[in-house]
């Protein structure tokens, strides 16, 4: 079966990159030069930040230690362009001494070095600095095992601000273990990569000490050491013929606490108008294609009465693990660096995606390619392709929370970081930690469980021990004069592309309702189209259609009924209340709704109620809409089933309800 029609995310990532402003390249090559040198006490070593050169402290064999860094910059209108130049420097103590500071006072170790506003145009003469390491006796020393993915740090545990990497016995420490984070960029946090894994602090006999980060309120002995122990855990996924294929999802480091992922949310077609040569930084965002989450910050939340930015209360909820808009099918060629973690290593290209019902190749010009190359740091990519022969990247643009295109700047480290995403298999084997699922609304509350819609252009199966069913609508009935959508469990629990169900489930969270998607290849998936012989629902993306964020498939009451929940708590289907200029609302991305044109009645209502058909046929769970609209003002009659009226209905009772012309019976 074919699991996407031709369109998809990345691709909204290319129609991005054509919206770069056009930048003119600096014929010219910048150097610099940074040289780190030593008291006697120890070793010093030298690396370009993102380079991931310094595997463990076995390099660190010299007491001086230079890099010269050469950059090609990217400049739109200077004659005289500047570039900036990222460093790392790192410092060992000999036996018995442990690192004390840098001469200009900084305490890191290792420790980010920005070298900016480099100028020299000469190799032989480059812009040079020099940063010497002092050391002190010390009694407990730490090591990484792998300084480009794991670093180490001593401090005092009454003072955590105090470095503690000269200490003394007796001294009460606290030792951590943290992965190498994005470096701080406008104030920011970056949040540091879920695929470093950190397994232990070890002695020095080589033995597990404890699993723990920190470990706290270290009393310090003679001759103390520890090594922290990480891994990298590879992603990316590779069959048989080696071939890049499955499930993905791709998430900016920046914002820490925020999670940002990569976002199909329009469809609008490249155009050669989208290009703009000007420099307006404007013209660079990503329009109506692809954003970090489906709704962007400005749209959302706008600024506060002091002109700042209010935190995205979205991207701050769990609602972006149920957008189906952030989950890509992708297969590319690996190149043979596949697992390279050395920036700007390219490791695959042919990249093809799939989402949301669209993909690559339906917006890309004809024999564009699309690559993958690694990021800043261990477990990150960057994400480019070359255009009218400029080097593009995909960038976010923190402050206003969306996707953006720049020409790369080699050297530019907030540009590189800028770039970084990271790339998260959404499968059975990640299901902790990379997951996707269903969020209804505390609202949605009927038969014991919680309630929502779901349309997904991939298939997906409900994950067992969550206990999320779906159902199907397979056919109406009146019962009781009042008209009825029959729904149906699918037991399978497989979900096929395309297919509009409804979703229930034990609780409001996505991380509680995961849904696993399931590949194209799957054999089961035939059995599970073969199962839905009727379905009244449909679907909808909900892609925005022009460039200013609108365009939207508008509720049209002659056809659609929405699922959701009326003014008495009543879980149905409704008619959707036109907005405040008397426009139709838009239909929200990802939502079935039920089709009136598929119902065999010849007659469509205003809402209908929901039945649960078991296996063996039976009827339970009825639940009747108790007005002709959820949000009809007409008041509200409230009769017995023996015809008595009653002021005030109780709990627990059945009655028939009459509000304006439509009489129906409710469940109060």
């Amino acid at each position: 079966m074919t699991l996407f029609t031709k369109n998809s995310l990345l691709r909204g990532v290319a129609v991005g990159l054509m919206t770069v402003t056009a930048m003119l390249s600096y014929g010219g090559t910048l150097y610099s030069k940074v040289t780190a040198t030593s008291t006697g006490n120890g070793k010093v070593y030298v690396s370009e930040y993102g380079k991931n050169d310094l595997k463990d402290d076995s390099q660190i064999t010299s007491e001086t230690h230079s890099l010269t860094i050469a950059t090609d910059p990217m400049s739109a209108t200077s004659t005289s362009p500047s570039a900036n130049h990222g460093y790392l420097l790192f410092a060992k103590g000999d036996a018995g001494y442990g690192f004390q500071k840098w001469s200009d006072n900084n305490t890191e170790n290792p420790r980010y070095y920005p070298f900016n506003s480099v100028t020299s145009k000469k190799e032989a003469s480059p812009d040079t600095k020099t940063i010497t390491a002092t050391f002190a006796p010390s009694a407990l020393t730490v090591r990484s095992n792998d300084y480009t993915i794991g670093w180490v740090k001593i401090y005092d545990s009454a003072k955590p601000t105090v470095n503690k990497s000269v200490n003394a016995v007796g001294d009460v420490v606290d030792i951590e273990a943290y992965t190498r984070a994005a470096m701080e960029e406008w104030g920011h946090q970056m949040e540091p990569g879920k695929q470093v894994i950190f397994e232990g602090w070890y002695d020095k006999d080589g033995n597990l000490v404890t699993t723990d980060r920190i470990i706290k309120n270290h009393v310090v002995a003679d001759n103390d050491e520890f090594l922290a122990r990480f891994r990298l855990e590879f992603g990316i996924k590779t069959d048989d013929n080696n071939k890049i294929y499955g499930y993905y999802r791709l998430q900016s480091p920046l914002l820490k606490d925020e999670t940002h992922f990569l976002t199909i949310i329009g469809s609008h077609r490249y155009k050669a108008s989208d290009f703009s040569a000007t420099s307006n930084s404007e013209t660079r965002f990503l329009t109506a294609t692809i954003d970090l989450n489906q709704y962007s910050y400005y749209q959302q939340y706008g600024s506060d009465n002091n002109g700042g930015k209010k935190p995205d209360a979205y991207a701050m909820s769990e609602a972006p693990y149920a957008d189906a808009g952030s989950i890509f099918y992708v297969t590319a060629e690996p190149t043979a660096n596949l697992r390279s973690t050395v920036r700007s290593t390219k490791v695959a290209d042919k990249i093809m995606a799939s989402s949301q019902g669209t993909s690559i190749s339906d917006i890309l010009p004809a024999n564009t390619n699309f690559d993958l190359r690694a990021g800043t740091l261990p477990g990150f990519y960057h994400i480019g392709s070359k255009i009218s022969g400029k080097d593009l990247t995909l960038q976010f643009a923190g402050a206003h929370r969306r996707a953006w295109v720049t020409s790369d700047k080699p050297g530019d480290a907030m540009q590189l970081v800028n770039g970084d995403l990271e790339i998260q298999p959404v499968d059975i084997e990640h299901i902790d930690k990379y997951y996707f699922g269903a969020m209804p609304d505390e609202t949605m509350k009927a038969e014991g469980g919680y309630w929502t819609s779901m349309y997904t252009a991939f298939p997906y199966e409900c994950y067992e021990p969550d206990g999320v069913e779906a159902y199907v609508a397979e056919s109406e009935e009146l019962q009781n004069g009042v008209s009825t959508i029959i729904i149906r469990r699918l037991e399978s629990g497989i979900v096929p592309a395309m297919t509009p169900v409804l979703l229930k489930c034990r609780g409001t969270s996505p991380k509680e309702n995961r849904l696993i998607p399931v590949l194209p290849d799957d054999t089961r998936l035939a059995d599970a189209s073969a199962n839905i012989t009727s379905n009244l629902l449909l679907g909808d993306f909900a892609l925005w259609k022009d460039k200013d964020y609108s365009g939207r498939t508008p509720f049209d009451e002659s056809t659609m009924r929405v699922f959701s929940v009326n003014a008495d708590g009543v879980v149905g289907f409704y008619k959707l209340r036109a907005n405040e200029d008397g426009t139709q609302q838009e239909l929200q991305p990802n939502r079935a709704y039920l089709s009136l044109p598929l119902l065999p009645q010849s007659t469509a209502t205003a809402s209908y109620a929901i039945s649960v058909r078991s296996i063996d046929a039976d009827l339970s769970g009825i639940k009747v809409p108790g007005s002709d609209d959820i949000f009809n003002d007409a008041p509200a009659e409230y009769f017995t089933i023996d015809g008595r009226a009653v002021a005030e209905p109780a709990k627990g009772h059945i009655y028939i309800v009459r509000q304006g012309k439509k009489v129906s019976k409710i469940v109060y």
